[in-house]
Parts: structure tokens; sequence; C-alpha cells
């Protein structure tokens, strides 16, 4: 074992951290650059931008395989399958990307981050429909993700003033259907990493999300340069240190990280993008709210052990 494994912190688990912070930081600049370009711009630029990040790790890890593996990755065989693998987690990620993109600008930071993070629960679930074996302890996960679920949103609006409207509004439900598919897009992630570099799919993945996302963006949204200079750091941030810089960091922590503390740093996302609204957004949630997110948090966490 080494030496990053032995102690409480080694190595890994500081990148995963870190990757963690970033990821729920991000959560701020989406909502940030919500204000100002619609969902398909900021995730078209995003994704394009989170492929650059990945180009000269790739290119660096090729260089250190052996002979016979960089053969097998210069195959057509593999080649094919990249592809494959890059349309089919490229299209599910653009559909969870833009309903969280949606979403988070209709509702607050802390909200979205922890109503993201129920893909973790979801991810089990959607597996007994392909025939992967689910534990028992997952219903109970579920319970509390539901009960969270209804105090930060119904509980949460009782006692505010909602113009006749859903207590549930859009947004949450949005955030709810893009952690289904943030699901799905593990899902298949899980089914192409098998015969694929996770690296090389991640940069597959995006520069088709980005694609994806370019009809649209033209087409529907239609963003001026003056919405774009205003949403350029959102922007950056989003593509180059979340899905870019962050993910890099998550390939290499979880290579030396203890697993069983890896699934509880990455889950601290949703926690640093409800610090992230109060600190940044000066969002506070109300009792209801932080009840609702511990519930959540509890449940995700149980899930993974």
């Amino acid at each position: 074992m080494s030496s990053a494994k032995k102690g409480n912190m080694g190595r890994g688990e500081w990148l995963l951290l870190l990757a963690a912070f970033i990821w729920g930081m991000a959560f701020v600049a989406q909502s940030i650059g919500a204000r100002y370009i619609g969902a398909f711009t900021f995730q078209c630029t995003r994704n394009f931008l989170g492929c650059l990040p990945l180009i000269p790790f790739i290119l660096f890890r090729r260089k250190q395989l052996q002979p016979e593996v960089l053969l097998h990755r210069r195959s057509a065989v593999y080649r094919k399958e990249l592809i494959l693998g890059s349309i089919a987690t490229g299209a599910a990620l653009t559909v969870a990307a833009v309903m969280q993109q949606m979403g988070i600008g209709m509702t607050t930071v802390g909200k979205s981050g922890f109503i993201t993070s129920l893909y973790i629960i979801f991810v089990p679930v959607l597996g007994i429909f392909i025939g992967r074996k689910t534990p028992g302890k997952i219903w109970l996960s579920i319970g509390l993700a539901t009960i969270g679920f209804y105090l930060m949103n119904v509980v949460a609006n009782m006692g505010k003033e909602t113009g006749g409207g859903p207590l549930i509004g859009t947004g949450e439900w949005l955030l709810l259907a893009c952690a289904v598919w943030f699901a799905v897009q593990i899902l298949v992630i899980d089914h192409f990493v098998k015969t694929v570099d996770a690296v090389e799919l991640a940069c597959g993945e995006f520069l088709v999300s980005g694609l994806l996302s370019l009809l649209p963006m033209l087409v529907l949204e239609r963003p001026s340069m003056g919405d774009l200079r205003a949403a350029l750091l959102p922007i950056l941030y989003a593509g180059l240190m979340s899905s870019g810089v962050a993910y890099t960091l998550q390939t290499v922590g979880q290579r030396e990280a203890r697993p069983e503390n890896a699934s509880l740093l990455m889950s601290l996302e949703s926690v640093f993008s409800l610090l992230g609204g109060i600190l940044i957004l000066q969002q506070i949630p109300g009792p209801w709210e932080f009840a609702g997110c511990a519930l959540v948090f509890t449940g995700v966490i149980l899930a993974q052990r």
C-alpha cells in the first residue's frame, strides 16, 4: 500500500477534495452565467473549453503507455469504440447539463447542488432495469432523500408567498430530471470505460456535447458578443476548471485515494455549492431548506456505503 493510502488524508484525498470544491463553486459560476446567456450557449462554450485541459493530459499519459497498449489505442477497433462512447455519453451529458443549467437559473445554488447530487441514488435504481443487483439500503436512501426534497421545497415554501403557483417550482423539477439523466450518463460511461480510456472518453464526450449544443445555441438563443463577454468568467471557470481541471484531479486522485474516502469527498460537491451560494451570492437558506439538504446528503452518503 502506498503512503498516500496509509494516512487519513493522502495526496489522492486532497486532490479529490479540491475537485469537489471546484465542482461546488461551478454551481455559482453557472448561476451567474444564467443571468446573461441561455443554457445551450453556456453548455456549448463550456464543453468546448472543457476539452482543452484534457488534451495535454491525454498526450502525456499516452507517452507513458507500453508499446502494445499504445498500438491498441491507435487501432480502428479502439477508435470506433471511442467514437461510439463519445456520442452516447455526450448525448446524455447534453440533456442532463442543459436541464441543470436551466434549473440553476430558476432556483438557488445550494438547492441546485443537493438536488443534482441525487444522481448518486438514481444510478443503482436505474441499474435495476439493466439487471444489476441493488442493495436493500438504497431504499432507505431514497426515503431520506425524498423527505429531504419535500422539506427543502414544499415545507420551506409553505410560509412564503408563491402567488398561487406550485410549491415545487419548474427549476426544481428540471434539476430532479437532470439528476436522472446524469445517472444515465454515469451508466453509459461505466459501460464504455471497460474498453476505452476514461480521460479520452471524457474529452470526446465534452466535444460531442459542445457540438450538440451548437445548433440550438445559434437557432434558439442567438447570443450576442456582449452577452458572451458578460458571461466570460463563469464560462471560463465552468469549462476550464470544472470540466477540465477537476476531472483530471478526479482521475489522478481516485487512483491513490481509498474508495471509501473517495466517494465521501466527491459528495462534498453539494456542500461546497451551498457554501458558495451563501458566501458569494448571499443566498441564505431557511431552516427547512437546511434540514432538507441534510437529509438529502445523508441519503446520498448512505447510498455509497
